[in-house]
C-alpha cells in the first residue's frame, strides 16, 4: 500500500496565509460598503481617513517592532519570552508619544485644511487603535517568529477582519461613526491575554538584560521607520501632486491605476511574511548554503514567471478597467498600463525585502526606498514644471518602482544570497517574448482594424496557450524552482 507525502509545512503555511489575506481583503471591502450605505459619503470619508492615517502612523507608533521581534524570536533557539517584554516596552514608548500627539491635536487652533481638522476629529479612535494594534503586533510577531503561522493567521483574521466586520454589521447606522471606529480599533486588542502571558515578570530576567535587548531592537528597528513611511510616500506623491496641479479627476485616475500594485502583491506579501522568520532561523544556525538555495529558487521563479506576467498585464488594462470600474473610467487605462510596467520590480521588492531584513541588521530596504523616493520627487518636479499630463505623473511612480526593485536585486546579489545562471536568465527572456509577443501582436492588429473588444478572446487564448507551452519548457528544462516545488508537493509512493 502506497504512502502519501503531505504538503510541506512551508507551502501549507503559504497557502493559509494567502487565504487569510484574501478573506481580510473581502471583509474590508464589505465594511467599506456597509459604512457607505448606512452612513453616507461624509462618514465614509471619516472611515477611509481613519484607515489611511492609521496605516501611516503604525510604523511610528510601533517603532517597527513587528519586524524586529519576529527576527529576534526566530533566531532565539530557546524562544526567549523576554524578547516580547523588550519589544513591548519599546513599542509602548512609540505608541505613547504618537497617541499623546493625536489626543492633543484638537486643542491646537490654526488655519489648517479641512482634512487636518478631520484627522483631529478622529484622534481618539486613532489613539485607541495605536495601543490596540501594539498588542496585536506583539502577539502576531511572536507566533510568526516561532513558526506558528496558523495561530498568527487566526488572530489576524479575527482582529483585522471578522470582529470589525461583525461590529459594523451590528452597529452601523445605530451608533455614530466615531464610536464604531473605537470598537473597530479595540478589536486589535483581542490577543491581550497572549501578550500578558508573554510579557509578565519572570525570575532570572534582569533589568540590564532587558536594556540590552531594547538597545539591540532599537538599533535594528528604528532605522527601518523612514523606509516604511517612504514607501507610503512613493504611492501617495503622484496622486497628491496631481490633485493640486491637474485636479481631483486626474488624481482619481492615478489612484485607480495604483490598485494594480495592491492586487498583485498578495502572494509576494504572504511569501515575505514567511521568509523573514524562516531565513532568520537558518541564519542563526549557520545554514547559509540553504539560505542561498531557497532565495535563488524564489528569485528564479520571480524572473521566469513574474516577468512575463507583469509585462502582459498592460495589454489587458482596458479589460481590467472596464470590468472593475466601468467604461466611465477608460481614461485610467493608459495610467494603469504605465503602472503595470512597474509591477515586476515592485513584486520583486516585496518578496526580497524579508531576505534583506533577515540577513542584514543594516536597513538596506530603507536605503532603497529613500533613493527611489528622491528619484521620483526629482522626476515629478520636472513634470510639474514643464506642465506635463497625468501619464507622466504615473511614470514617476513606475520609475521609483524600477529603482526599488533594481536595488533589492543588487543588495541581495551583492551579499551572495542569490545565484542565477546565464541559461536561466536567457530562458526567462525567451519565455517573456513567447508569452507577450502573440498577445501584443493581437492587440496591435485589433486596434488598427478597429475590432470590437480589442480582440480580448483571442488575447486570452494566446496568453493561456503560450503560457502553457512556456511552463512545459520550464518543466522539461527542470527549472530549479519547479524541482524544489515538486519535492514539497504531496504525492503517493
Amino acid at each position: 500500500m502506497g504512502r502519501t507525502r503531505r504538503l510541506s509545512p512551508f507551502l501549507n503555511d503559504f497557502a493559509a496565509t494567502v487565504a487569510t489575506s484574501i478573506l481580510i481583503t473581502i471583509s474590508l471591502l464589505m465594511i467599506t460598503r456597509i459604512i457607505a450605505t448606512k452612513f453616507g459619503p461624509e462618514d465614509l470619508g471619516v472611515y477611509v481617513l481613519f484607515r489611511r492615517v492609521g496605516a501611516f502612523l503604525v510604523p511610528l507608533s510601533t517603532f517597527m517592532i513587528g519586524v524586529g521581534l519576529t527576527r529576534s524570536v526566530a533566531m532565539s533557539r530557546e524562544r526567549d519570552k523576554s524578547l516580547a517584554t523588550s519589544a513591548a516596552l519599546l513599542g509602548l514608548l512609540g505608541a505613547t508619544i504618537t497617541g499623546l500627539l493625536l489626543v492633543l491635536a484638537p486643542h491646537f487652533q490654526s488655519p489648517m485644511t479641512s482634512e487636518i481638522h478631520r484627522i483631529a476629529a478622529i484622534a481618539q479612535p486613532l489613539a485607541a487603535f495605536l495601543f490596540a494594534n501594539l498588542i496585536f503586533t506583539i502577539a502576531y510577531s511572536w507566533y510568526r517568529g516561532t513558526g506558528e503561522m496558523r495561530k498568527a493567521n487566526i488572530w489576524q483574521l479575527l482582529c483585522v477582519a471578522l470582529i470589525p466586520l461583525a461590529a459594523t454589521v451590528v452597529f452601523a447606522g445605530r451608533w455614530p461613526i466615531g464610536r464604531l471606529l473605537v470598537v473597530i480599533a479595540l478589536a486589535y486588542a483581542l490577543p491581550i491575554a497572549v501578550v500578558v502571558y508573554l510579557v509578565r515578570p519572570r525570575t532570572g530576567i534582569s533589568a540590564s538584560r532587558l536594556r540590552l535587548q531594547i538597545a539591540e531592537l532599537a538599533r535594528y528597528c528604528l532605522p527601518r521607520i523612514p523606509g516604511s513611511l517612504g514607501l507610503t510616500a512613493i504611492l501617495a506623491l503622484a496622486p497628491l501632486a496631481a490633485a493640486f496641479r491637474l485636479g481631483l479627476t486626474q488624481s482619481g485616475y492615478l489612484g485607480a491605476g495604483q490598485s494594480i500594485f495592491a492586487v498583485s502583491e498578495g502572494g509576494a506579501t504572504a511569501l515575505s511574511l514567511l521568509l523573514l522568520p524562516k531565513l532568520s532561523s537558518l541564519l542563526s544556525e549557520g545554514r547559509t548554503t540553504e539560505i542561498r538555495e531557497r532565495v535563488s529558487e524564489m528569485t528564479l521563479f520571480l524572473v521566469q514567471v513574474g516577468l512575463p506576467i507583469s509585462l502582459v498585464v498592460p495589454l489587458f488594462a482596458r479589460e481590467i478597467i472596464a470590468v472593475w470600474l466601468g467604461n466611465l473610467y477608460s481614461p485610467a487605462v493608459t495610467v494603469m498600463q504605465i503602472y503595470s510596467v512597474g509591477l515586476f520590480p515592485y513584486v520583486a521588492y516585496v518578496a526580497l525585502r524579508s531576505v534583506l531584513d533577515a540577513t542584514e541588521v543594516r536597513a538596506l530596504n530603507t536605503v532603497s526606498i529613500l533613493t527611489a523616493l528622491m528619484l521620483q520627487a526629482v522626476a515629478l518636479l520636472a513634470a510639474i514644471r514643464v506642465d506635463l499630463t497625468v501619464e507622466y505623473y504615473a511614470t514617476t511612480t513606475t520609475l521609483a518602482m524600477a529603482a526599488l526593485g533594481a536595488q533589492s536585486f543588487y543588495f541581495v546579489w551583492r551579499r551572495g544570497t542569490m545565484s542565477l545562471t546565464r541559461s536561466e536568465i536567457l530562458i526567462a527572456i525567451g519565455g517573456t517574448v513567447l508569452v507577450v509577443g502573440p498577445v501584443l501582436a493581437i492587440e496591435l492588429v485589433a486596434r488598427n482594424q478597429h475590432i470590437s473588444g480589442n480582440g480580448t478572446p483571442l488575447k486570452l487564448a494566446a496568453f493561456f496557450a503560450t503560457g502553457a507551452l512556456y511552463l512545459t519548457v520550464l518543466y522539461r528544462a527542470r527549472s530549479r524552482w519547479i524541482v524544489a516545488l515538486s519535492k514539497r508537493m504531496p504525492s503517493s509512493a
